[in-house]
């Protein structure tokens, strides 16, 4: 992440935040999936980060999608209760409206919203 140069506002230049990311999913059965990603950063130390997703209905008509995810990472910068995530989806062809619900200790809840139109063929 981040392979390149320097980032530079008029006399100030700093380095990218570089980082070497290896990740993996499986279909643990039909419908649900995991991930892991493992990130070793230049600046920080490594982590890692793992999430699962569970999918009900057909991918061709309406489908709901159940999201749970751990970030090591996150689990000590913001203090409290963080690094978990929750979500959800719904999703219809090539549309699809997401929601994210991440704590972030004390700096308090964080609602993300998506609303996505793929182009070309639809895939599961």
């Amino acid at each position: 992440t981040n392979l390149g140069g320097r980032l530079k506002f008029e006399a100030e230049s700093e380095s990218l935040p570089l980082a070497l990311r290896a990740a993996s999913a499986w279909k643990l059965a039909p419908g649900w999936l995991a991930g892991l990603d493992a990130v070793l950063p230049r600046d920080n130390r490594a982590y890692l980060a793992a999430g699962t997703e569970y999918r009900l209905g057909a991918p061709s008509a309406w489908s709901l999608a159940l999201r749970a995810g751990l970030n090591a990472r996150a689990r000590g910068e913001a203090g409290g209760f963080s690094g978990v995530s929750l979500g959800a989806g719904v999703r219809s062809g090539r549309f699809s409206f997401d929601y994210g619900f991440l704590p972030m200790g004390a700096l308090g809840l964080t609602h993300r919203l998506g609303a996505s139109w793929r182009w070309g063929s639809v895939r599961a």
